[in-house]
């Protein structure tokens, strides 16, 4: 039933099938290894919370990555009905000051980007800078999200959670419309 004339030995296809392997395993590690190479500056931007007094907190971003980032700035908006409702529960409705929204409902989007006022252009984040910014929020700032976001020197967007210090999914990344080109692009 098995001709070797028709099919070959097995160690030609124990050849073929390692050789189609290796390919596959090289082609993979480059693929990773791309991937881990961009998100190392990522990794290197750090962006925080940082508590303020009597207000709320403020975004902070500092650059340690040995390379400059570009088109920076912060995204507050608020959460979702169901979150706010599960913060809620959590008793952040009676911490401070901050009033809670009526409903637990309400629509809020906040965009700042840091940008050269005198001219208009571009302004970026040198290494071993910071910058920061205070939002101006109506209700308690546990029903708000905050990101920072901005273009790593290759030209990729990336988005941080403020409060997760990660970086945020595609899904999240087109709820806050940013795409691959950057704020309000896709």
């Amino acid at each position: 039933m098995f001709d070797v004339a028709i099919w070959g030995t097995v160690a030609a296809w124990t050849g073929s099938l390692l050789t189609a392997a290796s390919v596959g395993a090289g082609v993979t590690y480059y693929v990773f290894d791309r991937r881990r190479e961009r998100r190392t500056q990522a990794g290197s931007v750090i962006v925080w919370l940082h508590p303020h007094e009597h207000g709320p907190p403020i975004i902070k971003i500092e650059n340690r990555s040995g390379r400059p980032v570009f088109d920076h700035g912060c995204l507050v908006t608020s959460k979702s009905t169901k979150q706010v409702v599960a913060v809620r529960r959590e008793g952040w409705d009676n911490s401070g000051p901050f009033d809670w929204p009526p409903g637990d409902t309400f629509e809020h989007r906040d965009k700042h980007t840091f940008v050269n006022y005198h001219d208009g252009s571009e302004h970026y984040l040198a290494d071993g800078e910071s910058a920061e910014y205070l939002p101006d929020l109506r209700y308690a700032p546990a029903v708000y999200d905050y990101y920072a976001y901005f273009r790593d020197a290759s030209g990729q967007y990336w988005v941080i959670d403020a409060r997760t210090h990660r970086p945020v999914g595609n899904r999240m990344r087109r709820r806050l419309d940013i795409g691959p080109g950057g704020i309000d692009a896709s």
